[in-house]
């Protein structure tokens, strides 16, 4: 009888993780399950399974996966082989006797001026520095300043009297680095050993230098991905773990990577890199100017060539679109206030930017969405956004940024990151994913239609209050210090009072009552239909309706591929609203048009597990990740196994997971739970216990949300996904 109740004790663990995830279910587990042709698939490979083991093994001889935690220089994972020279570490000069051009494109780029010589850093960098100590912000610095880091002979502290403060990330931090991993938090191993010259001539010389500077790991995408990626720890100070920058999992997760995963997208998909991206091919050369969108330290240091670089990165990298509302269908918010009031949305698709749109600390940016209606006289009915282009401080315009709280509930506005502590929303766009951006507005009397809508997605870099911010600081005596330091050591001084510049991403207009049926497309419902895919669930017929006019738009002899995309849209909304048979249906139709294709075994693994159906949740995971090795495939297939008692099994995909994502808190705590519920070592019990406990989710999160809803009506309205957004002339 106890083992019996213990068993039950350990499945009701294991189903608290998946309600951890996905929340209350909307549907009981149903007596009768499907007979779909996809849903007696799923019985099938859960029965083979079952029948293939009948009694579940009690015991393992595998060790918990630990995410390691840093060597000498902790928190930062950043690691050193050999001895320091600062001299060669600092030596841009000699590279450049040969690579001059190089050389004079990395001068001008956020890898040179990663370090103090950028004051926008080193505001930041103080703040940290000053709060949690030397040891602490050493964090910063395995990524920032490694040539401070690495000194044994230098002390780390927010000083611009001394080179290795203003080196940032020289050749010898890439072209010296002996191995890395896509950890992030500097997870990479550097070397300072000396580096042969080759000799005119001489090939054996040529090719000796080569092998020491184009180690395999300079190759590697996960070079650049064990900086641009961060978690801030405890080890760092911070109450709880929590995700910062991240380039590598929503570019591993997405079709630039060749990850199928998510979705069904378009045919011949170009994938990229790192590299081909941000380092396009000039002269015969990879370029060195590592372009993303920092238009704004470009104009700072007056450099033409690096803002144009950037303004090929930005411009295009999203598109808008716009749909007006139809009257019968706007929102209670709207058709309340009468008769002339009408709605719109722009959607805001992510066309080619490999990882979320903006990239980089999400916090400090400031890409908006200006909007304005006119009517026939071109008088302004109503606008968003243009306030804030000159501002800064339009409260509700909609900007693809991420805010975050400090424990008592207030947003940080600053990148003061010592004092973050719960993400409060993120607006940022995922690679080939949308956003949708609801505004409304009362047509005043006198209007004269046709009314037009002009929509803008305007790139700033920087929140302007947090760069003014900078600017006030450089005009203090030791603000004027440390950019004469600036001019010493770099040759340039940076301006940080300069007006930021704003360049247009995209733009869309809609006259309403002109615009055709040769406008209707089903490319522009089937992404409105991804962005209405982030409403609430009580909302998500909206979704449904738009997927449906692409299939519509579409018609039964278009191509199987954009078929199948549009049909797994359907799935998903049915999927999220509950209607396992209907969603099950739709990804077997999906299926049938686009066989073996991950993203629909992964669907219909997420709708069995969301009621419960875990048996039909693990045959289907397991389809998925034989097609695509994926961690949001091992953590859900975890959870279905553990669910069942199937700890061993459910063990061996965790640690497939951890291998891709080593502090994924869902992973680590399902492998805690499979310990417990194992004949293991007591200490690889506590191992797993405590790799969890030091990247657990934030029980409090809720709590600090709530209260920055309670206190600020701009988190409040921000927190409400595709909120309606007023606007005023």
């Amino acid at each position: 009888m106890n083992r019996v109740n213990e068993r039950g004790r350990r499945a009701l663990i294991w189903a608290s993780v998946f309600a951890f995830l996905f929340g209350a279910c909307s549907e009981q587990r149903q007596k009768n399950p499907e007979k779909s042709e996809a849903a007696v698939e799923s019985k099938k490979l859960a029965s083979n399974t079952t029948k293939a083991a009948p009694v579940a093994p009690t015991s393992v001889d595998t060790k918990p996966r630990v995410p390691f935690e840093g060597d000498a220089f902790r928190p930062s994972l950043a690691r050193f082989d050999g001895d320091f020279s600062h001299e060669q570490f600092t030596d841009t000069k000699t590279c450049g006797t040969c690579h001059a051009e190089i050389v004079s494109e990395w001068s001008d780029s956020m890898h040179s001026f990663a370090s103090f010589s950028n004051h926008i850093y080193l505001r930041s960098f103080e703040d940290f520095f000053n709060s949690r100590g030397e040891e602490k912000a050493k964090f910063c610095s395995g990524c920032h300043d490694p040539a401070i880091l690495f000194d044994p002979d230098t002390k780390l502290e927010p000083k611009t009297d001394k080179l290795a403060s203003h080196h940032g990330i020289g050749c010898e931090s890439c072209h010296s680095v002996k191995e890395s991993i896509a950890v992030g938090n500097g997870s990479y191993v550097q070397i300072n050993t000396p580096i042969p010259f080759p000799k005119e001539g001489d090939a054996k010389s040529l090719e000796k230098h080569l092998a020491r500077v184009g180690s395999p790991s300079l190759r590697a995408q996960e070079l650049c991905l064990s900086c641009h990626r961060a978690t801030l720890t405890p080890a760092m100070g911070h109450d709880i773990s929590l995700p910062g920058i991240d380039e590598l999992g929503p570019w591993r997760d997405s079709a630039y990577n060749g990850n199928q995963t998510e979705r069904i997208d378009e045919e011949n998909f170009k994938q990229e890199t790192c590299v081909s991206c941000h380092m396009p091919q000039v002269n015969g050369h990879a370029s060195h100017r590592f372009a993303g969108g920092h238009a704004t330290f470009a104009a700072m240091i007056g450099s033409e060539a690096q803002a144009e670089a950037v303004r090929k990165q930005v411009e295009g990298a999203a598109s808008l679109d716009i749909f007006v509302l139809p009257k019968e269908s706007l929102p209670t918010a709207v058709s309340r206030k009468g008769e002339r009031a009408m709605g719109f949305d722009v959607v805001i698709f992510n066309e080619r930017v490999g990882h979320v749109f903006p990239g980089g600390a999400k916090d400090l940016r400031d890409t908006f969405v200006e909007v304005t209606v006119k009517d026939a006289d071109g008088k302004v009915l109503g606008a968003s956004g243009v306030e804030h282009a000159r501002t800064g401080r339009e409260d509700y315009t909609y900007v693809l940024h991420a805010r975050l709280a400090n424990s008592d509930g207030v947003m940080q506005r600053e990148h003061n990151v010592a004092h973050f502590r719960t993400p409060v929303y993120d607006n940022s766009i995922a690679p080939r994913d949308a956003n949708v951006v609801r505004y409304a507005l009362v047509i005043p009397e006198g209007a004269k239609e046709p009314l037009r809508i002009d929509a803008r997605l305007r790139h700033r870099r920087l929140e302007k209050s947090g760069f003014d911010g900078v600017c006030v600081a450089s005009k203090t005596d030791v603000g004027k210090q440390r950019i004469a330091d600036t001019l010493r050591f770099k040759g340039v001084a940076p301006n940080p009072c300069i007006e930021q510049p704003i360049l247009d991403i995209s733009t869309a207009s809609h006259v309403i009552g002109v615009d055709g049926k040769e406008a209707e497309t089903w490319r522009r419902y089937y992404r409105y239909g991804l962005g209405l895919l982030h409403h609430v669930q009580e909302n998500l017929g909206e979704a449904r309706a738009a997927f449906k006019m692409a299939r519509d738009l579409l018609g039964e002899d278009a191509p199987a591929r954009q078929r199948a995309m549009v049909i797994q849209g359907l799935a998903k909304v049915s999927s999220r609203q509950g209607r396992t048979k209907e969603a099950v249906g739709l990804f077997e139709e999906a299926i049938a048009l686009v066989p073996d294709h991950p993203s629909n075994y992964y669907g219909i693994g997420e709708t069995h597990l969301r009621v419960w159906q875990f048996p039909e949740a693990s045959a289907a995971y397991k389809k998925a990740a034989e097609l695509q090795p994926d961690a949001r495939v091992y953590q859900n297939w975890a959870i279905a196994l553990g669910s069942q008692q199937r700890s061993a099994e459910a063990l061996e995909v965790i640690q497939m997971g951890l291998e891709l994502e080593p502090r994924n808190p869902h992973l680590l705590r399902s492998q805690m739970l499979a310990y417990r519920a194992l004949d293991v070592p007591e200490m690889w019990q506590k191992e797993a216990a405590d790799a969890f406990d030091a990247y657990k989710r934030d029980t409090q999160a809720p709590h600090v949300r709530d209260r920055c809803s309670a206190e600020d009506e701009v988190c409040r309205a921000e927190r409400t996904p595709i909120t309606v957004r007023w606007l005023t002339d």
